[in-house]
């Protein structure tokens, strides 16, 4: 997969399918505050940060 020259590593790139799976998840259940959500009011958040709070959140059906 590339961007214009830009590699994802294997961490970044498992990081961007992930954000996706749970977009998609919140998508069909608007109860569900995914990391991404959360980013977006919490900006100081880190990456390593967001990927501990997205280990810890229960898969939605």
């Amino acid at each position: 997969m590339s961007f214009e020259g830009i590699q994802p590593s294997a961490d970044e790139l498992a990081a961007i399918m992930a954000a996706l799976k749970l977009r998609e998840a919140a998508a069909r259940s608007p109860a569900v505050s995914p990391p991404w959500r959360v980013a977006m009011r919490m900006p100081e958040l880190d990456l390593d940060e967001l990927r501990a709070r997205a280990r810890g959140m229960r898969s939605v059906p």
